[in-house]
């Protein structure tokens, strides 16, 4: 049987550059409803909580005992809490702040591995800050977010469960594939190019990343500009089942247009 987990992005409860003044106050009023409370409660003592059972050989007293680890993987975006003396717009508090609440929070995390901002161009990779002339901050919502060499370490750091997101998502330039990808045009090369691109990911995290996205937003963006292959998405999880030995740790991270619209 094949193992599955789940990865919840709490924003408003952990995001720390979150103002909470702009939170609106029917989202406000939902939470801090009795019944929501009530409902949250009965739920984690139905689902989430069980018996054990400690043995001593002489008494105890003033105990305390704190749950440090669990097997349910809960977390969030990884990426955003590991921008340390970068460039960003996000300040050293913000950040640490940030990184603070996720290590206390979760126990698993997403790292991007984003082909527009590993492979720039074709052949010269950047994984980490070490190539700042690469740097393109033209993504201004957080450019942080794509360097997946220092996300991981952030997660190795702090025993945080790295799921890699993403191996394949053939949609745009402002998106995943690099503007050198994108002018290829004809189909078989870039299906060429997207199954190296994966090659390329796997030899590089095949030990430190067991999980991964292997396509993202297949049904959203199918008809919205994408740069399709026939057959893309049975293909690119055959081209990571022949890279990685673990293909039980493989999903497709969906989501629809409904829940920003």
């Amino acid at each position: 049987m094949k193992k599955f987990s789940v990865l919840f992005s709490i924003i408003l409860a952990v995001n720390a550059f979150c103002d909470e003044s702009k939170i609106p106050q029917k989202m406000r009023d939902l939470w801090e409803n009795p019944i929501t409370d009530a409902r949250i409660e009965n739920g984690i003592r139905a689902n989430r909580m069980g018996e054990f059972y400690l043995d001593f050989d002489e008494p105890v007293e003033n105990l305390n005992i704190k749950l440090a680890r669990h097997e349910f993987l809960f977390g969030a975006y990884a990426s955003r809490s590991v921008s340390e003396g970068q460039p960003i717009k996000y300040t050293d508090e913000q950040i640490n702040k940030y990184a603070d609440l996720y290590t206390r929070i979760f126990n698993y995390g997403t790292v991007a591995v984003v082909w527009r901002r590993i492979e720039p161009q074709e052949g010269k990779f950047r994984w980490d800050y070490s190539n700042d002339k690469n740097l393109d901050l033209s993504y201004t919502s957080n450019p942080t977010v794509m360097q997946s060499d220092t996300a991981l370490a952030f997660c190795e750091k702090n025993s945080i469960i790295p799921k890699g997101h993403t191996f394949s998502w053939p949609i745009s330039v402002s998106h995943f594939m690099p503007a050198w990808a994108l002018d290829l045009k004809n189909p078989d090369l870039i299906e060429a190019a997207s199954n190296r691109n994966i090659r390329d990911i796997a030899e590089r995290y095949r030990d430190r990343i067991k999980i991964w996205d292997v396509v993202n937003e297949a049904a959203d963006y199918r008809d919205k500009g994408s740069i399709l292959y026939d057959d893309y998405v049975y293909k690119a999880f055959k081209e990571a089942e022949r890279c990685l030995p673990y293909d039980d740790k493989f999903l497709i991270n969906e989501t629809t247009a409904a829940w920003y619209q």
